[in-house]
C-alpha cells in the first residue's frame, strides 16, 4: 500500500476580507435568534403596530368609498411616523432584554473570547458583530415597516411631486432608527458585559432603564416642569426625535441635553465595552 505525505500543505482558499470578519458573528447571531420560535413570536407581535398603522393609511385614502368618517385629529404627516417610531421603543426595549443580554455574558461565562479572539479578529470586529445582531432585529420593527408605510403612503397618494416633498420623512425614518438601534444596542452589550449571568444583565437594564423614568417622575412632580426629561433615557429618545421630525416638542426643554445625554451614554458603553472585551483574562 503506497503511503501519502501528509505534512503540510499551503491553503488555497480566499481570505475574508477583514472589513467583513464582523458579519459572519452577526450572521451566526441573527440565524441562531431566528431559530427560536419564542423569539419569532415576539418578532411578530412587534408588527402589530405597523398593520395597525396601514388600516390607518388605508382608511385615510379610501373613507370615501367606506362611508367612514375619521377623527378630525387624524393627520397624515411626519407625526405620523413618529408616531409609530415612538411606539416601537416598547418593542425594541422588550427585544434586547429577550436577546442582547446574554449576547456578551454567554461567552464569558463559556469562555468563548479566547476562541473568538485565537482567530484574526479585533475586539473591534467583534463588538460590531454583537451590535450587527441587535441592530438587524432593531431596524427589522422600526425602519423597515416605517419605511414600507412612506412607500404604502406615496403609493396610495399616486403623486409624484408630493413624494418630492415629503423624501425627508424617509430620511427622518432612517435618522431615528439608527440612533435608537445604535444607543440602546450599545448600551444592552454593556450591561451583559457585566456579568456572566444573562438574567443579572437583563435586570440591570431594566432597572436602568425604569429608574430613569422613576428620577424623571419624581422631578417632574416636585418642579411640575418638564424641563427634567433629560434625566429620562426613553424622553431622550423621543426629544431627538421629535427635532429629527420637525415637530414642536412635548417637553420644556431644547435638544441639546438630550442629544449630549445620548452621546455620553453611547461612548461610555463603548469604552466599557472595549475595557471589558479582553483577548485574553487577566488573573489578580
Amino acid at each position: 500500500m503506497p503511503i501519502y505525505d501528509l505534512g503540510y500543505r499551503h491553503w488555497k482558499g480566499k481570505p475574508l476580507a477583514g472589513e467583513r470578519r464582523w458579519w459572519t458573528i452577526t450572521r451566526a447571531g441573527v440565524g441562531m435568534l431566528v431559530r427560536r420560535r419564542n423569539f419569532l413570536i415576539l418578532l411578530v407581535i412587534s408588527l402589530v403596530p405597523f398593520i395597525i398603522r396601514g388600516g390607518m393609511l388605508y382608511a385615510f385614502f379610501f373613507s370615501e368609498q367606506l362611508h367612514f368618517r375619521l377623527p378630525p385629529f387624524f393627520k397624515l404627516d411626519e407625526s405620523f411616523y413618529y408616531d409609530f417610531l415612538k411606539w416601537q421603543l416598547f418593542w425594541i426595549f422588550v427585544m434586547l432584554m429577550y436577546a442582547g443580554s446574554g449576547l456578551v455574558a454567554n461567552d464569558l461565562r463559556s469562555n468563548a473570547l479566547q476562541i473568538y479572539f485565537s482567530k484574526p479578529i479585533r475586539r473591534i470586529d467583534y463588538l460590531a458583530g454583537k451590535l450587527g445582531i441587535l441592530g438587524t432585529f432593531i431596524l427589522a420593527v422600526t425602519l423597515l415597516p416605517g419605511w414600507l408605510l412612506f412607500l404604502i403612503h406615496m403609493l396610495f397618494a399616486g403623486d409624484g411631486q408630493l413624494l418630492q416633498q415629503k423624501a425627508w420623512i424617509a430620511v427622518s425614518i432612517l435618522l431615528f432608527s439608527l440612533l435608537m438601534a445604535l444607543i440602546n444596542g450599545m448600551l444592552m452589550l454593556a450591561f451583559s458585559s457585566f456579568s456572566r449571568n444573562s438574567r443579572f444583565a437583563g435586570l440591570v437594564f431594566f432597572a436602568f432603564y425604569f429608574f430613569s423614568e422613576s428620577v424623571y417622575g419624581l422631578l417632574r412632580v416636585i418642579s411640575r416642569d418638564t424641563n427634567w426629561a433629560f434625566c429620562s433615557l426613553k424622553n431622550n429618545y423621543l426629544r431627538v426625535g421629535e427635532a429629527i421630525f420637525g415637530l414642536p416638542s412635548s417637553f420644556n426643554m431644547p435638544v441639546w441635553p438630550s442629544v449630549l445625554v445620548l452621546s455620553v451614554l453611547g461612548a461610555a458603553s463603548f469604552l466599557v465595552l472595549y475595557w471589558r472585551i479582553r483577548p485574553v483574562e487577566v488573573v489578580k
